[in-house]
C-alpha cells in the first residue's frame, strides 16, 4: 500500500506487483485483530505515525468505480481505476503489472 525507503513515504498504486519484497508488515492474526482498541491497533497506528503516512491507501480512489455498471469486484474497480490512469507513469523498476489484479 505504501512504499517506505531512506527517502521517505509513497503510496503505491494498487496494480504494480513488488519484487523480492525486502519487509512486509503485519500488526494482528488472521481474523483476531481487533482494530477499533488493543494491541493491533495500537501496532499500527505507531507504525503510521513512524513512517509518518498520513493518506489512506491509493486502493481506496477505486471506490467510485464500485458503483459504476459492470463493476461486480474490487479486481474489477481496480481495472477501471488503470485504465483510467494508464498514462499516469509505467511501473516503477522494483515491480511489475500484477495480471492477477488485471486480469
Amino acid at each position: 500500500m505504501w512504499r517506505i525507503s531512506n527517502d521517505g513515504t509513497k503510496r503505491l498504486a494498487p496494480w504494480p506487483w513488488i519484487k523480492d519484497i525486502a519487509e512486509e508488515k503485519h500488526f494482528g492474526s488472521p481474523g483476531t485483530a481487533i482494530w477499533a482498541s488493543g494491541p493491533a491497533r495500537n501496532s499500527a497506528v505507531g507504525y503510521l505515525q513512524r513512517h509518518r503516512i498520513f493518506e489512506v491507501p491509493m486502493l481506496t480512489d477505486i471506490m467510485p468505480h464500485l458503483f459504476e455498471p459492470q463493476v461486480e469486484s474490487l479486481q474489477d474497480g481496480v481495472a477501471r481505476l488503470y485504465a483510467a490512469r494508464r498514462d499516469a507513469e509505467a511501473p516503477p523498476p522494483y515491480a511489475e503489472l500484477n495480471d492477477r489484479v488485471m486480469a
